[in-house]
């Protein structure tokens, strides 16, 4: 386990909760963080040049392979397009 994963387990934790993190932690490595920065900050709207920047990723592609896509956002995206169609239909009917 990395000295980063060990600091972030110890904190400012005492006793239980500090074994808790400990063992959610311990088998990580640092791109896994890098991996799930990478998901929460476009999760969240951030733009993704933006992203890149807090990241550090110097280009798309190496981005792109952080940005893993679950079946968690596709779902998110029917969900979308579902409710897009529903406006466009509402839409026309509003106009005939």
């Amino acid at each position: 386990m990395s000295n980063a994963c060990r600091r972030a387990a110890r904190g400012k934790s005492k006793g239980a909760l500090s074994l808790v993190a400990f063992r959610q932690l311990a088998d990580r490595i640092p791109r896994d963080f890098r991996r799930t920065g990478c998901w929460n900050l476009i999760r969240a709207g951030v733009p993704e040049h933006v992203a890149m920047q807090i990241t550090g990723h110097l280009t798309r592609e190496v981005f792109l392979r952080y940005d893993i896509v679950d079946e968690r956002d596709l779902n998110a995206a029917v969900e979308r397009l579902a409710a897009y169609h529903a406006t466009q239909r509402a839409a026309s009917g509003a106009r005939s």
